[in-house]
């Protein structure tokens, strides 16, 4: 198998390369500094630092409480409130803010302006056949995009128009989407209120049910109470003989 190096690009066969364990040893013996507290110490003693001191970390962000510092690190590169960087900060756009705001920091009128900015220069260098321009380049005054204007005015302008009504329906769509939204809450928040009434209305409901279940018995009850006085009514005797009534006569033979 062949691998490139990464500092001069050449590319040798597996075989022809031999690992330079010296420099790990170096390495290892390197004096370092924890990122997290005051602790110092050799390189190879850091990760066992890590795992006995800085077991559960806190995100000083958000609070939230992580097993170890690898899957803090991974948490805070998405946590939402962690303050970030633009990404077209190396252009000029240095406000920072917090993740949970990113889409109110790319409307800004700073970083739209970094961005048309950056866009005039990458299509500069494309009508002179140059590459796209550098990740290093920073724009530090406003002199070179008045340079672009004066190159090729009526194109640029044409351009920033095209830019300027793709971010003025950008905003009109983010505007009817924050419509639609709140309204979609309220009707969720109107199912929700008939819901709970729905709900007591048929906790009502059975109240009533069990109410009825209960008077049906007692009138039930009381119905055979006045079947058996009723009963009992006719063995009475008028003409002087006694009568007795006997019930269950196999039952008491």
């Amino acid at each position: 198998s062949k691998v490139k190096c990464n500092i001069c690009n050449q590319v040798s066969s597996s075989d022809k390369i031999i690992l330079d364990r010296g420099c790990q040893l170096d390495m290892e013996r390197l004096d370092i500094s924890c990122s997290h507290c005051d602790w110092n110490g050799i390189f190879k003693a850091y990760q066992e630092h890590l795992n006995t001191v800085h077991l559960n970390s806190l995100c000083e962000h958000c609070g939230e409480e992580l097993n170890t510092v690898n899957a803090l690190t991974e948490h805070i590169s998405i946590c939402e409130k962690a303050l970030i960087n633009c990404v077209l900060e190396p252009y000029g756009c240095n406000e920072q803010f917090i993740r949970m705001n990113i889409r109110d920091h790319f409307l800004s009128v700073q970083h739209q302006s970094i961005l048309l900015q950056y866009l005039f220069k990458n299509i500069r260098h494309r009508m002179n056949g140059e590459s796209v321009i550098s990740s290093r380049t920073r724009i530090h005054t406003d002199r070179e995009t008045d340079e672009t204007f004066n190159e090729n005015p009526q194109q640029l302008l044409e351009t920033m128009n095209m830019l300027l009504n793709g971010i003025s329906a950008l905003t009109d769509d983010a505007q009817r989407l924050s419509l639609e939204s709140f309204h979609h809450q309220n009707s969720l928040r109107s199912l929700s209120e008939e819901s709970s009434k729905l709900k007591i209305a048929i906790e009502e409901t059975h109240s009533s049910i069990d109410a009825h279940q209960t008077n049906q018995q007692i009138f039930e009850q009381t119905l055979a109470s006045l079947q058996q006085q009723l009963e009992e009514q006719k063995n009475i005797s008028t003409d002087g003989k006694l009568i007795w009534k006997i019930t269950n006569v196999p039952q008491k033979i």
